[in-house]
């Protein structure tokens, strides 16, 4: 397993190795698929054509230096949901992303050590 990077032109973090995502990693796939009703209750579909992954990256014991380098991410470089950027997995594939927080999910648990999960929304 290597390290979680995020890419945005000139902007390059990577994570410390010894920082890694809680398990179990939850990353669904969505359609979406608008659904109707007639009266006799018969379902109408329509395909929008839009499909979706969300990565759900929780983090249990950053320390106050990895959560200073990755709030700067978020106010900075993405500016929360407004920019997309290259998201690398501890795998290695790339995944072009929107952070979808507006609210910078990380807070302190103990002195020292931040925990949260960031949403990341890639468009198959």
């Amino acid at each position: 397993m290597g390290s979680i990077e995020f890419i945005k032109f000139s902007e390059h973090m990577i994570w410390p190795s010894n920082v890694s995502c809680t398990y179990p990693v939850r990353n669904p796939t969505r359609v979406h698929v608008v659904l109707g009703y007639s009266e006799a209750r018969k379902v109408y579909a329509y395909d929008k054509g839009i499909k979706e992954k969300y990565h759900y990256l929780t983090f249990d014991q950053m320390t106050t230096g990895d959560n200073n380098n990755f709030y700067d991410w978020f106010m900075n470089v993405c500016v929360g949901p407004k920019y997309t950027f290259t998201y690398k997995d501890e795998d290695g594939a790339s995944h072009t992303v929107r952070w979808m927080d507006t609210e910078y999910p990380f807070t302190e648990v103990s002195p020292g050590r931040f925990a949260g999960t960031m949403t990341l929304r890639e468009v198959l």
